[in-house]
């Protein structure tokens, strides 16, 4: 489990600069998201299953993630 605040984003270039600790939340995933990846504390993403970018490059670093998720950035 992992717990902090909610950062969603449908782009990577909206991501704030420095932030650091928190759950990131996106429409998808591929190695131009991974900076954000060892910045967050979990992972939300809307597409994907067991074998996605997402799950395998999460789980490489330890992160809790949950992939699959219709709609997540909207809610």
């Amino acid at each position: 489990t992992a717990e902090g605040i909610c950062l969603s984003l449908r782009r990577f270039e909206d991501a704030p600069a420095g932030l650091r600790d928190f759950i990131l939340v996106c429409p998808t995933s591929d190695p131009g998201w991974v900076p954000l990846f060892l910045r967050a504390r979990g992972v939300v993403v809307e597409t994907g299953g067991v074998l996605s970018h997402a799950a395998i490059v999460a789980r490489e670093l330890g992160l809790p993630a949950v992939v699959g998720v219709d709609d997540a950035c909207r809610r």
